[in-house]
């Protein structure tokens, strides 16, 4: 069993999957889109934040509560509507939009409706053409 538990290696190891899962270009989309790396961003993630809370500092405790709040992430959003557009027509089902949105949304935190008009706004960028979606 592989076990993370000092706080840099948590924090780099977030690094990783932002790049990975956001900000690097030519990523592959299994990797990409994973689920399993969405699950397990989330698990870094919590990690990081319980062990800031172990450690009692709230400060920092706070910044990244305040950071993995959806309405925060200018530059990750903007990738994430561009990587989906990529294969949203194919998408047989609402409820498979909304699987694959949910997993890519990970690890922030956003609300029932935060997912709802993200897929409704992708929905009309799709019907108005791929070319709407700018990073």
């Amino acid at each position: 069993m592989f076990t993370v538990t000092d706080y840099q290696e948590l924090v780099a190891l977030n690094r990783a999957l932002m790049e990975v899962r956001y900000l690097a270009d030519n990523v592959d989309d299994a990797t990409r889109g994973s689920s399993f790396l969405s699950i397990l961003h989330v698990r870094v993630v919590d990690a990081i934040k319980a062990t800031l809370s172990e450690s009692g500092n709230a400060g920092q405790l706070s910044d990244w509560e305040k950071w993995q709040l959806l309405e925060n992430r200018e530059r990750e959003l903007p990738r994430i509507m561009k990587y989906l557009a990529t294969f949203w027509p194919g998408l047989p089902s609402e409820e498979g939009k909304r699987s694959v949105m949910i997993s890519m949304l990970r690890p922030f935190i956003f609300t029932d409706d935060d997912l709802q008009r993200l897929i409704s706004q992708l929905d009309e960028m799709m019907a108005n053409g791929p070319s709407d979606i700018d990073e």
